[in-house]
C-alpha cells in the first residue's frame, strides 16, 4: 500500500525538532521558573513537533532540578560551561556531575553541547575552517559522535 504524503506530514517531518528552548540565555534570558512553565506550555502547543530541547547552562542544572516540577522532565541539551565562567581545576568533571545529578533525577539529557578551545578555531573565529581537511590537518583535535554512557562517571 502506498504511504501518502499530505502538506501536513511533510511540514511536519522538514520541521520536526527544529528549534531548541534557549528561553535561559539573551534576548529572553527567562527566570528559570518561567522558562521551563514556557517550555512546557510550549509542549502542549499545536506546534510542538517544532520544539526541541531545553538548553541548560550546566553551571544551572542544580537550580534546574530545584525550581521542576516532579512530574516536569523536560529533555535536554547542556551546555558544558564552568571553564567559560572562568572556573578552575578540573571544570569538565564538575560540569558532569551536575549533569549525572539531573540524570539521577529522571531528567533525559540528550546532548552536552561546549566551545571548542581557541586553537580550533580558524582567524575569523569561524570554527574548523576547511571542513574534513581542516581536522585532517588537525591531529591534536579529535571530534567522537557517541551516545551518553549511563552514567557519566563510567565516560571517565
Amino acid at each position: 500500500m502506498p504511504t501518502t504524503v499530505t502538506t501536513d506530514s511533510a511540514k511536519r517531518a522538514l520541521f520536526e525538532w527544529l528549534i531548541d528552548d534557549a528561553s535561559l540565555f539573551p534576548p529572553a534570558g527567562l527566570p528559570m521558573r518561567e522558562a521551563l512553565r514556557a517550555h512546557a506550555r510550549h509542549a502542549e502547543s499545536a506546534y510542538a513537533f517544532v520544539g526541541g530541547r531545553f538548553v541548560a547552562p550546566a553551571s544551572r542544572l542544580d537550580e534546574l532540578a530545584a525550581t521542576r516540577a516532579a512530574d516536569e522532565k523536560p529533555n535536554l541539551a547542556v551546555v558544558l560551561d564552568a571553564a567559560s565562567l572562568g572556573a578552575k581545576g578540573n571544570v569538565i568533571r564538575a560540569d558532569l556531575a551536575r549533569v549525572q545529578r539531573v540524570r539521577d533525577a529522571g531528567v533525559t539529557v540528550s546532548s552536552l553541547e561546549f566551545r571548542l578551545p581557541g586553537a580550533a578555531l580558524d582567524a575569523n573565529g569561524c570554527g574548523l575552517g576547511r571542513g574534513r581537511r581542516g581536522l585532517a590537518e588537525r591531529p591534536d583535535l579529535r571530534l567522537v559522535r557517541a551516545g551518553l554512557p549511563r552514567r557519566l562517571d563510567d565516560a571517565a
